[in-house]
């Protein structure tokens, strides 16, 4: 990390110290900047890991107090919350933080005492909850390690110290997905590729709740693997079809039908009077379509993303 050239002088007075870490913010403001445009070029993501996607993604086993200790900067990949205000690399992406990152960071060049952060480790990394200003000084001034208090999650063993753990989180919970259901075996056409964490989890309460419908109407007991391909059939595939009909993945890059038929189905809910019934599916997916060129669709998407 090159990007600041910060000069420590115990000789200089407080505007020397305030000088130089304005000067360190603009530099980090524009690394991240020019970072954003080579991101775009890339495809590459030019921001911090959410601890939010990754854990609505990774099954976590509990959690234990690890105590205060001495942590690698370079090992602080995420926030919990704040994941917005800086870029990759903790730098800043916003001006309104100027202030605080200044304060912090002239404190941290006078040598005075700045309270441990706050993170959570998954694996191998770790998620600031309290402390990302801390850490973004701290990684300009090219430490090594960071005073933190430690809360370590569990998670399944096969995912720790996995380089790309919001890949490998989704390919975990893809896994379990078809394990479960079986689909890959009952329908072997069926292409379920959501691209955000999550969605396989709410899948499967869509199919236990379509599984309970099915129970009740007939009074019986369900078999798991009838009432996946009754799934399939008669709630995914329809709705998959009006969003072929509707040419609706025009409308949002980058996302796959089961991405879709996710949101169609909480808009179906979404979009029902009074909050009783919600939409058919189909009538919710055309519905959905008709009010793609306004941008509710994708207002709504950001809305229930963070559901």
């Amino acid at each position: 990390m090159d990007y600041l050239s910060f000069k420590v002088d115990e000789n200089q007075g407080q505007e020397y110290y305030t000088r130089e870490a304005r000067s360190g913010f603009e530099a980090a403001m524009q690394k991240n900047f020019w970072q954003g445009v080579a991101s775009l070029v890339s495809g590459r993501r030019n921001q911090l890991i959410s601890f939010e996607q990754i854990i609505e993604g990774v099954p976590f086993e509990g959690q234990y107090d690890a105590g205060v200790q001495d942590i690698p900067v370079d090992r602080i990949m995420g926030s919990m919350g704040r994941n917005q205000d800086f870029g990759a690399g903790f730098l800043p992406n916003k001006p309104e933080i100027r202030h605080r990152w200044v304060k912090i960071a002239r404190a941290n060049l006078k040598g005075e005492y700045l309270p441990p952060v706050e993170v959570f480790q998954v694996g191998t990394i770790y998620f600031v909850r309290d402390g990302n200003h801390r850490v973004s000084v701290a990684r300009a001034l090219n430490q090594v390690t960071i005073q933190a208090h430690v809360i370590v999650v569990r998670i399944p063993e096969e995912l720790v110290g996995q380089p790309d753990l919001a890949e490998a989180a989704w390919k975990y919970e893809q896994d379990h997905f078809f394990h479960y259901t079986h689909l890959d075996q009952l329908r072997p056409e069926a292409q379920i590729m959501p691209t955000l964490p999550g969605f396989y989890r709410r899948m499967l309460d869509h199919i236990a709740t379509h599984r309970w419908y099915m129970g009740v109407e007939r009074n019986s007991c369900i078999p798991r693997d009838e009432a996946v391909a009754s799934w399939y059939d008669h709630v995914y595939l329809p709705v998959v079809q009006a969003i072929r009909e509707n040419h609706l993945l025009a409308a949002f890059p980058g996302r796959s039908e089961a991405d879709l038929y996710m949101w169609i189905s909480e808009y179906a809910w979404f979009a029902s009077e009074n909050g009783k019934q919600p939409l058919p599916y189909p009538e919710a997916a055309r519905s959905f379509a008709d009010k793609s060129a306004s941008g509710l669709p994708k207002l709504i998407w950001r809305v229930l993303e963070r559901a």
